[in-house]
């Protein structure tokens, strides 16, 4: 399969909103995407190309400040979890924060979610803390912790 990364805009929003909420425990809401369009953002998306089409089948959203990127957001369409492709979104996220001499990545992530986890320690990222009860659990009362993790550029 040939995929491309280029950047996101406006005009992706009804892409990834049905990516976003086929894929995600807890989707963002449209108003949320539409709102991480901004000076301080830097928005990808993976394109899979088929007879010079184009569809969007994974992205990330991120913001930069002070020599900080967070990682706000990552997705890979469900049909094509599991093929290794949000390997390709961070190892674009990690040139273009070398690009802007970041000193360090952050991101959250909940702490069942094993997967990501995982996809996030082979890249070198270290917990440095647990943000108790942080996320809601759809459909109950019950609270998940987040994982804090840094990557040092």
């Amino acid at each position: 399969m040939k995929t491309r990364i280029e950047p996101l805009n406006h005009s992706h929003i009804s892409e990834i909103m049905e990516i976003e909420n086929t894929a995600h425990l807890a989707p963002w809401s449209e108003r949320i995407v539409s709102s991480s369009f901004g000076p301080r953002s830097h928005n990808m998306g993976l394109f899979k190309i088929e007879k010079k089409q184009y569809q969007l089948i994974g992205y990330y959203f991120s913001d930069h400040v002070a020599g900080e990127v967070s990682l706000e957001n990552i997705c890979i369409a469900k049909d094509h979890q599991g093929k290794g492709l949000s390997k390709a979104l961070m190892n674009d996220l990690f040139t273009y924060s070398e690009s802007i001499q970041a000193e360090e990545i952050w991101l959250e992530v909940r702490e069942s979610n094993q997967a990501a986890v995982a996809l996030y320690e082979s890249f070198g990222f270290v917990i440095q803390s647990v943000r108790k009860n942080y996320y809601s659990v759809p459909n109950s009362v019950e609270k998940e912790h987040a994982l804090s993790m840094k990557k040092a550029l």
